[in-house]
């Protein structure tokens, strides 16, 4: 089986500053019910792994109980698009991380949009190493998400938008 180098650093993406007027690079909309009952916020702050499908949606002000919500899909590439397996991590507000990986996601866009740097942020100086895909899809989970100790989660059907970023 052969293993494949790749680079992992966070990248915060920040409030939607987007670069494209018409389509936002930071959005997602979910819902959980069950141990408790919320939905992201309209404002988030995002967050990628540079070469991988790892991305982070949490709400800006710390008042929302759903504090944020990842999606991991470990067989997707850079411009794939199709149907993948997931995992799906919801955080808590105070605590609590509730996890399943019974989840799967289309991918319908993974635009790659070359060399994007801007001037502003943590990933500016990495930018010059990278090239932007605007990553756009859907998902939905089979099985409730849980935590260690059992508590439950029901996750409604996901939508999600970020940039991911892939070394050169």
């Amino acid at each position: 089986m052969a293993m494949k180098k790749v680079s992992w650093v966070l990248l915060i993406l920040g409030l939607c500053s987007c670069s494209d007027a018409d389509e936002a690079a930071c959005y997602a909309s979910v819902s959980v019910s069950g141990y408790f009952t919320a939905s992201l916020p309209e404002q988030l702050t995002c967050s990628a792994l540079i070469g991988g499908f790892d991305m982070s949606f949490g709400p800006v002000t710390d008042d929302s109980p759903l504090s944020g919500f990842e999606i991991i899909v470990p067989d997707a590439g850079r411009g794939e698009t199709g149907i993948f397996a997931a995992r799906v991590l919801i955080f808590g507000y105070p605590e609590g991380l509730w996890e399943t990986d019974a989840c799967s996601v289309t991918i319908y866009t993974n635009d790659n949009r070359g060399q994007v740097c801007h001037e502003e942020g943590f990933h500016h100086q990495y930018c010059e190493d990278v090239d932007s895909y605007r990553v756009r899809g859907h998902g939905e989970c089979r099985e409730q998400a849980r935590t260690p100790d059992g508590a439950l989660l029901t996750v409604d059907p996901f939508e999600f938008a970020t940039d991911i970023w892939w070394p050169r």
